[in-house]
């Protein structure tokens, strides 16, 4: 860009400067000239620009990033990978850089951009000095690959998935996997490290040799300490042969093989003072540990009963609406990621419900807040009956508002249920627990039914069903709309 502004008021100049930068900087796939209309005035090689004039096409880059942030923005930009369109479809990472008329750069000239092959990323690993079992990945700030090391079989522009083990092995060493990221076994030892422009730069190391030194070291410690047993094993016997027979006979007596083959003790007050009174300490002690270890396993199962009894009741306090015991609205945005993937299986439709009672300040303010309050635990009531398979969630979303979501639905027949339901309930009679009066209600109903892969995301769904319900407000209320989705 600093040469082109030497001649930036010189457009023949600029196709000799920038082939000869290319030919400096062979690791670009391609450079281009833009002049203020985003139209390319100079490339490199050339003949890719001679390519679209003899198509008679001129190439326009008004809508590309390294266009806009250096010519409007006046900045130097460095794009994420992509790949390129136009003048090759590469995979690429965009410089560009502006270039002025003036010396004070307040009016821009143009905009220089070279494209950077992904591959010349390889020059890393060709430089510098790793071991056999070190590698290199590079991401951008999308996480997106820029470079791995060609032994890793990691694709350019791919997504950098890993896991960060956190399995059996104790070790102050960041471990990590990038190929079978649920093993428990690690993969890599790593470091990582960011760099100003965004991107991430992560040297690997095989974790495996570092395990076979593990292992070679607890093969060794395991000889060791059988050998070690085994002189333990004879001193003890050598030692053994100084035992008295009293003190081996109280031994006798507590250890599990003799409990179980008599129960007629072999020491009484006849044998030794001083062995008969351990024994009897011992015996005591023993007693004592039993009973306390009994009362403590009685605890134990007291206080578990207790706890999933508490357990329990505070998953439906958390789960269920408590007036009219539905499931509320964290409940359904919590299960709905699971019936989508219950569907995507069976490659099923599912229907999003939003029900709203119509008028219903009105039955607050004619018949009072507890009537209100009786016609939502009705509405629920009947709701449950209608839409009662176990897969079906039926939920509060809030004040006189339900939300249904109903996996495995068929298109054909699902209007047809929810009219069955509208029409259920507009001739239902609620008796306000007040003055016992007779009223009923009506509801208006929004829905939405589509493949499972329609959008992953509840909120989507409710958006489309709430639309349609605002539909059947401004329509006269008491009616259904639905759109039915087929791809």
């Amino acid at each position: 860009a600093s040469q082109l502004d030497l001649v930036a008021d010189k457009p023949e100049r600029w196709q000799g400067i920038l082939s000869s930068s290319h030919q400096n900087y062979p690791g670009f796939i391609s450079m281009l000239i833009a002049n203020p209309e985003a139209n390319i005035v100079s490339a490199s090689p050339i003949s890719r620009l001679m390519t679209q004039k003899m198509s008679e096409q001129s190439v326009n880059i008004n809508d590309r990033d390294y266009f806009i942030e250096s010519f409007y923005n006046q900045r130097l930009f460095v794009s994420s990978a992509f790949l390129g369109r136009g003048f090759g479809n590469d995979a690429i990472i965009a410089m560009s850089a502006p270039f002025y008329l003036d010396e004070q750069h307040t009016q821009v000239a143009g905009i220089v951009e070279g494209s950077l092959d992904l591959a010349q990323f390889s020059y890393i690993d060709q430089v510098n000095e790793y071991t056999d079992d070190e590698s290199i990945v590079m991401v951008d700030e999308q996480n997106q690959i820029i470079y791995a090391s060609q032994k890793l079989d990691l694709k350019p522009l791919s997504q950098f998935n890993f896991a960060i083990n956190k399995g059996v092995y104790r070790a102050n060493l960041e471990l990590i996997n990038i190929h079978n990221t649920t093993s428990i076994v690690p993969e890599y030892m790593y470091a990582h490290r960011e760099l100003d422009n965004g991107w991430t730069v992560y040297i690997l190391k095989d974790f495996s040799p570092l395990l076979k030194l593990a292992e070679e070291q607890m093969f060794s410690s395991f000889i060791m300490l059988l050998i070690a047993l085994l002189c333990t094993f004879y001193i003890s016997k050598k030692l053994s042969a100084l035992l008295t027979v009293p003190l081996e006979a109280v031994a006798n007596q507590f250890s599990q093989s003799y409990l179980e083959q008599s129960k007629i003790s072999a020491i009484d007050d006849s044998s030794p003072k001083e062995v008969f009174s351990l024994y009897q300490r011992l015996a005591a002690s023993k007693q004592q540990l039993i009973a306390h270890q009994v009362e403590l396993e009685e605890t134990v199962a007291h206080r578990t009963a207790e706890l999933e009894k508490a357990n329990k009741k505070l998953t439906e306090l958390v789960d269920r609406d408590p007036l009219t015991g539905l499931y509320n609205r964290r409940y359904a945005e919590r299960k709905f990621g699971e019936l989508v993937d219950f569907c995507l299986r069976s490659d099923q439709a599912i229907t999003v419900v939003l029900l709203d009672l119509d008028f219903f300040k009105k039955v607050n303010d004619n018949y009072g807040h507890l009537a209100g309050d009786e016609c939502l635990r009705n509405v629920s009531q009947l709701l449950q009956k209608y839409f009662k398979r176990d897969i079906d969630i039926v939920a509060r979303y809030g004040g006189e508002e339900f939300l249904l979501i109903l996996p495995l639905s068929n298109t054909l027949h699902i209007e047809h249920h929810l009219n069955g339901f509208r029409e259920a309930l507009s001739q239902l009679e609620i008796t306000s627990p007040e003055d016992k009066q007779s009223f009923s209600v009506t509801v208006s109903i929004g829905a939405i039914t589509a493949n499972a892969d329609y959008e992953a995301e509840l909120d989507k769904w409710i958006k489309v069903a709430d639309d349609n319900l605002y539909q059947a407000k401004q329509q006269g209320r008491n009616r259904t709309i639905i759109n039915i989705i087929s791809d």
